[in-house]
């Protein structure tokens, strides 16, 4: 960055206004700076390939909301429904998710056990059940959407959804 004077110059008036569409994206300053580190990084790769330079502006902010994209997706992956044992703060949720689990399949009990009372990875839970990571990833996607319809047809609304994110 410190040899090329015109991406500097870019990169300086560019990064307020990166900070700005990060933030708008994901509320909050922490993970809008990481949002923008990693445009910069992904923006400063790509500058030598930029053809017209009334361009950047737009360029840097697809970078941005693809950093942002992928820090949404990344804590996504990262949530998971609470234990059973874990102290609910609606008793009738909590039982309503003991006959959820009661009403799964064999297959299905199984994946909840590992993903959600063993907190293990996907892919640990693909290496005990001998599938790809891809089919681990379907079948916890096809299970977390199973129990959120469930809990919504019991009358839970999306605040005792957040539980179960």
């Amino acid at each position: 960055m410190q040899d090329n004077p015109e991406l500097h110059k870019k990169l300086k008036a560019l990064r307020p206004r990166m900070y700005q569409w990060a933030w708008s994206i994901l509320r909050d300053e922490y993970l809008a700076e990481d949002a923008v580190q990693e445009a910069l990084m992904e923006f400063s790769a790509y500058f030598p390939r930029i053809r017209e330079p009334n361009a950047a502006p737009a360029i840097a902010r697809r970078m941005v909301i693809k950093s942002a994209d992928r820090i949404i997706r990344k804590d996504r992956e990262l949530s998971g429904i609470p234990e059973i044992e874990q102290e609910i703060v609606s008793p009738e949720l909590g039982w309503t998710l003991r006959d959820i689990q009661a009403s799964l399949d064999s297959e299905e009990q199984k994946l909840f056990r590992l993903r959600f009372e063993q907190k293990l990875t996907l892919e640990d839970i693909s290496i005990q059940l001998e599938i790809s990571w891809m089919q681990c990833r379907y079948r916890v996607r096809q299970l977390q959407s199973k129990l959120r319809i469930q809990i919504e047809r019991e009358g839970f609304g999306p605040s005792d959804l957040e539980m179960c994110a």
